[in-house]
């Protein structure tokens, strides 16, 4: 459970340090693929609308839950979304994507 909508404690035992991480958004099972289309536009929001390469505007989705719970069909999906409206800006375009298992 996360404990404030806009950041996350780790903790682990035996580390004498506590990890603190900080969202700008974050997205439950309470939203709708209705508001899929805010997601996209607050994750692309920025991105090739610079004309200098120094400037770079950056997200990252992150799924996370249970076996079976629909990250990679989510994931697929919001990539397929934010490529089509991302690839329309002029400007470069780059992305990652990254699936890590059994850890």
């Amino acid at each position: 459970r996360i404990p404030t909508p806009y950041q996350f404690k780790v903790f682990k035992q035996g580390l004498p340090v506590t990890k603190e991480f900080r969202f700008d958004q974050i997205y439950d099972t309470d939203h709708s693929s209705l508001s899929s289309d805010a997601v996209v536009r607050s994750l692309i929001e920025g991105l090739g609308r610079s004309s200098s390469y120094k400037t770079e505007n950056m997200s990252t989705i992150m799924a996370y839950g249970q076996t079976g719970a629909g990250k990679t069909f989510t994931i697929d999906g919001l990539i397929k979304m934010i490529a089509k409206q991302a690839f329309s800006y002029d400007g470069h375009v780059a992305c990652s994507y990254y699936q890590i298992y059994n850890e």
